[in-house]
């Protein structure tokens, strides 16, 4: 027995193994893995769109959409006459820094799912092997 047997004791199924039913194994994991890939592709398609919009309208018609989306008041709009952060921080620094802070959003998911997909082969690996473990026993 491994030192892990209490934790998948209480994940694994409590029927014997006769009364288990094989067929399903493999539509489960069929279905988790097909949900995995749209929630993916939804996220794939929302960054697509994000950029589209960007692309299309410009970075100042995305800020202003945005902004939009975000605030139910116009305290937002600000009168480079009046308002010193306009000022200061033209359009070019509010490109960059929308540009650094998406990169940096890609690069954490895709080490996020990276992580995930490690833990889930190792974890996997481990219940297949307590399964067979108890088969044989």
């Amino acid at each position: 027995m491994t030192m892990l047997s209490p934790l998948m004791s209480t994940i694994l199924p409590t029927m014997p193994p006769t009364e288990r039913r094989p067929e399903m194994l493999p539509l489960t994991e069929r279905l988790r893995t097909a949900g995995a890939v749209c929630g993916a592709a939804i996220l794939v398609l929302l960054a697509g769109g994000l950029l589209l919009m960007v692309r299309s309208g410009g970075f100042a018609a995305a800020f202003v959409r945005l902004h939009e989306g975000l605030f139910t008041n116009d305290l937002w709009l600000m009168d480079p006459a009046t308002d010193v952060l306009i000022r200061m921080m033209p359009q070019l620094f509010f490109e960059r820094a929308a540009v650094s802070v998406a990169a940096r959003a890609g690069a954490s998911f895709g080490i996020v799912c990276a992580l995930l997909l490690a833990v889930y082969a190792v974890v996997g690996g481990m219940i297949r092997r307590n399964l067979s473990e108890r088969e044989q026993a």
